[in-house]
């Protein structure tokens, strides 16, 4: 999310840092809205895992999947946010190198946990999928530090990401921040709105013919993940752009974290004559509700509390998220070859969520934030 996921960070040359901190205090809201989006996926992982064997329309959370694209359209914001008039003072070089700094850490320490949890699981030891082969380990090892889609292993289905599933979006996040850097900053605001159009007729296409978009992560629909990043992140620099001219209501952070959670709490939609009113759904939810939703989320005002919740929450959300999936699939393969009574399930999925929440936060304090840090002051002594 950065997919959405990462603060809003950068300063342009001409201006201070106490004027670059007071213009970034005006979007604290969409950090708080990231946080909650990514809160809402690890839930939404933890009860998928929970029904995936039994009924996984069952997820009270079913469109959480949506956060993804959420976290897309986020991201295009943040980017032309901290980067849109830096050009004259920065060049590409220098761009990459900043963002692989915000990016990468977590992509490297989210594959090192998912390499331990795929060796040293438990139940996946008493599952009856072949035991992998210590170079295709090590190939999923190698492409995932560098971002890159490998063979799946033995019991990770088709995943394109066998040591850390949702590592597919944050290749688009990098796909996404390329295309920035070569191409879409140049664009005027009207080209830019009809790449945007023509990428929204594409998602809308792709989600009658896929039911929905909850797909991408895997090789059956790997061309779906670019479709799925290209609307949300186009769009979040058209708001970025065009910030100025909205008349809209500026909402904090909770009720706008309400409205968030109650379109991923809407269930499956069944199809009607035909038409996929699920993948109607999820178009009207990329296209429209989402840009809303940031829109009446960006200047608004916030008191000192939560100010310190928003940031806090933006602080969790990247960390978190790149570091949590590993654990779903120990917990899928406890239910899938233990076949635990539900009450024990329940109680296990119960109690991942507050443990990935506190790991989530050490991670963000204790590696995430210090390594970025580090590697911010290696690149300017090298400047």
């Amino acid at each position: 999310m950065e997919s959405g996921f990462s603060p809003i960070s950068g300063t342009s040359s001409k201006e201070t840092p106490a004027a670059y901190a007071s213009r970034k205090s005006h979007f604290l809201v969409l950090d708080g809205l990231r946080g909650t989006a990514a809160i809402m996926v690890v839930f939404f992982h933890i009860l998928e895992m929970r029904f995936a064997l039994s009924d996984p329309s069952a997820n009270p959370l079913r469109h959480s999947y949506l956060a993804v694209d959420f976290f897309f359209l986020l991201s295009g914001f943040v980017v032309s946010h901290a980067y849109d008039d830096r050009w004259g003072h920065m060049g590409l070089g220098a761009f990459f190198r900043t963002r692989l700094i915000r990016l990468h850490p977590a992509v490297v320490l989210g594959v090192l946990i998912g390499l331990v949890a795929y060796l040293a699981d438990p139940f996946l030891a008493v599952s009856p999928h072949p035991t992998a082969a210590s170079s295709a380990v090590a190939i999923s090892l190698v492409a995932g530090l560098l971002l890159l889609p490998s063979p799946s292993l033995p019991g990770r289905f088709t995943e394109t990401y066998s040591l850390n599933g949702p590592h597919w979006t944050l290749a688009q996040e990098y796909l996404a921040n390329i295309a920035y850097a070569l191409v879409l900053r140049r664009l005027g605001t009207g080209a830019l709105a009809v790449v945007a159009l023509l990428a929204a007729i594409g998602l809308a296409i792709t989600a009658q013919a896929k039911d929905g978009i909850s797909t991408g992560y895997n090789f059956e629909t790997l061309w779906v993940a670019p479709v799925r990043v290209g609307f949300p992140f186009i769009a979040g620099m058209l708001l970025y752009r065009t910030r100025h001219r909205w008349q809209l209501p500026q909402l904090g952070m909770l009720p706008l974290s309400l409205a968030l959670i109650a379109l991923f709490c809407v269930p499956i939609l069944p199809p009607m004559a035909g038409i996929s009113l699920n993948g109607i759904f999820d178009t009207l939810c990329v296209l429209v509700a989402f840009p809303l939703i940031v829109a009446c989320g960006a200047n608004s005002p916030t008191g000192p509390f939560m100010q310190r919740l928003c940031d806090r929450a933006g602080r969790l959300s990247y960390p978190l998220y790149a570091s949590h999936y590993p654990f779903m699939w120990v917990y899928l393969a406890f239910i899938a070859y233990t076949a635990p009574p539900a009450e024990q399930m329940n109680l296990v999925g119960w109690a991942l969520a507050p443990f990935l929440l506190i790991f989530g936060w050490l991670v963000t304090i204790w590696y995430d934030e210090p390594v970025r840090h580090w590697l911010r002051r290696k690149m300017q002594a090298k400047a």
